[in-house]
């Protein structure tokens, strides 16, 4: 079975959270980053493509993130899958679809599972794996094998 998204990384208010912190102590360590005034309104969960990629996943393919604009040329992306937050030039985006309802990723359907002061919280509700036909094999197999002696057992 693939893994699941931890419940921590779909909590937006976490998002919210790592996302402040990377635009924050990169303001920090360079006061003078050209950062407009960073936005208020909280984290939304995007399907984002990226023409450079900040993380491991491939350029070009969508993921999901938690995206929060600061100011007009950059954004804090939070990856839905490993949690890690990174600040991105907004023109290295190349799209973004607002997630609303449910969303797949790796086989396994999330949807919200509720709002805490505003922010969605989302959760499992589904998949779309299939149990292994080798050990579903296996399973006929030995039950086969089992009731093979027990009916020997009693035509002797």
């Amino acid at each position: 079975m693939k893994r699941t998204v931890s419940e921590v990384n779909l909590n937006s208010l976490v998002a919210n959270a790592k996302a402040d912190k990377v635009i924050n102590s990169l303001l920090k360590e360079f006061p003078n980053f050209p950062v407009d005034e960073v936005i208020a309104a909280e984290v939304q969960l995007r399907k984002v493509t990226l023409s450079q990629s900040p993380f491991d996943a491939p350029v070009g393919k969508p993921f999901y993130a938690f995206a929060k604009r600061a100011g007009q040329e950059w954004t804090a992306l939070v990856d839905l899958v490993s949690g890690k937050a990174a600040l991105v030039p907004t023109a290295a985006i190349s799209s973004t679809v607002p997630v609303n309802g449910r969303f797949m990723v790796d086989g396994t359907m999330y949807e919200l599972k509720d709002t805490v002061n505003g922010q969605p919280r989302y959760r499992v509700c589904g998949s779309e794996h299939k149990p292994r036909a080798k050990a579903q094999l296996r399973r006929r197999l030995k039950d086969m094998a089992l009731n093979w002696k027990w009916l020997q057992h009693y035509t002797d």
